[in-house]
């Protein structure tokens, strides 16, 4: 979990964040936030720029990632952005008591970071402000994943679909526009998770192990097929990165040829997979019904 030289408070009654508040679970962190936005403190201060120490970063519950996980080759592309004087696109943050959370930017804080102890220059990041409830920060901080340069592998998307549907707080419909799932991967899910609940299981945080649990299958949740995927993916990733440089990935076009090129008759399956986000386990017969 991301804390970094952040000075947490740690009273909610008194407006303010308890300290261990991004190590806890995101049901107990929504019901904190929640807690804290209702004493109505919030500070009114809203600059256009902040020093990237006063975030605070809740990865568990507004990272759909999954906390921790940084492409480095896109924060070095952006890192490159900022070397030639320009400015990244504004992160979005969200107020609560007196804490700045970072809702969207995970990347370009840690290229403004980066760019900071590489050059030595002071910096500042520039922010724009989300207004609303807990609830409202986490179905914005969810959609902006929809819209973004990096997509979500199809384990992070799933991943974070469970999440929303293990804390109950929006409908199904509202669930499937969130996590650009569809309405019967949710539904699955949402089967998923009654199954396990009536069996007096515990939940686990990640979709797979909880659909090999409520399938009767053990499952090693640290190592799995997708893990395996991603260790490799993320080290050839980083060679080409290494070889090839930044810039490569400017251009759409030639890392375009560049695959078809490299991969003479299998663009179609890698847009495939690519694309690809529904993960079967449970059928949808019995489909329960929206709320």
């Amino acid at each position: 979990m991301t804390t970094e030289e952040h000075k947490a408070p740690s009273l909610a009654g008194s407006g303010t964040l308890p300290a261990d508040l991004p190590s806890r679970d995101p049901a107990d962190i929504l019901k904190v936030l929640g807690e804290v936005k209702a004493t109505g403190r919030d500070d009114p201060a809203k600059p256009d720029r902040i020093n990237p120490n006063d975030l605070l970063h809740i990865e568990a519950l507004f990272q759909a990632r999954g906390a921790g996980e940084i492409d480095n080759r896109h924060v070095e592309s952006l890192l490159y952005t900022l070397t030639t004087g320009d400015d990244l696109r504004p992160i979005s943050v969200w107020r609560c008591g007196g804490s700045i959370i970072l809702l969207d930017g995970h990347h370009r804080v840690k290229a403004y970071k980066l760019y900071r102890r590489r050059t030595g220059k002071p910096v500042t990041i520039p922010v724009s402000w989300f207004e609303g409830t807990p609830q409202d920060a986490l179905a914005f901080a969810t959609g902006s994943h929809l819209d973004i340069k990096l997509p979500l592998t199809s384990a992070q998307r799933s991943n974070h679909a469970w999440m929303l549907v293990c804390l109950g707080i929006y409908s199904k419909q509202q669930e499937s526009k969130l996590t650009g799932l569809p309405t019967s991967t949710i539904g699955n899910m949402r089967k998923v998770r009654k199954e396990l609940l009536k069996a007096d299981q515990t939940l686990p945080s990640a979709w797979n192990a909880a659909l090999s649990l409520a399938k009767g299958r053990t499952c090693k949740m640290d190592l799995d097929w997708e893990d395996v995927v991603e260790q490799k993916a993320k080290e050839y990733a980083d060679r080409i990165q290494r070889a090839v440089g930044p810039q490569f990935f400017k251009n759409t076009e030639i890392m375009a040829a560049t695959i078809e090129k490299l991969c003479p008759g299998r663009v179609e399956d890698i847009i495939r997979l690519l694309s690809e986000g529904d993960l079967d386990g449970f059928t949808d017969d019995e489909e329960e019904a929206d709320f």
